[in-house]
């Protein structure tokens, strides 16, 4: 296919498979505080280096 959006895509597949074996192998039950700060933490690195700016929401439980 010639799509160029789909080429785009298609080379970015293999960083976006890494990302997610990463991200999903986080023990991070809602009821896992730890797991669930190092979800958000990873989430955060990536967003900022991609540009974003993260402000995150600590709680003392979740």
């Amino acid at each position: 296919m010639n799509d160029p959006i789909v080429a785009c895509l298609a080379g970015r597949l293999p960083a976006y498979l890494r990302d997610l074996e990463e991200l999903v192998n986080q023990d991070s039950g809602s009821d896992d505080k730890d797991g669930v700060d190092r979800v958000n933490a990873w989430l955060q690195r990536r967003l900022e280096s991609l540009g974003f700016t993260v402000t995150r929401v600590r709680h003392d439980t979740y």
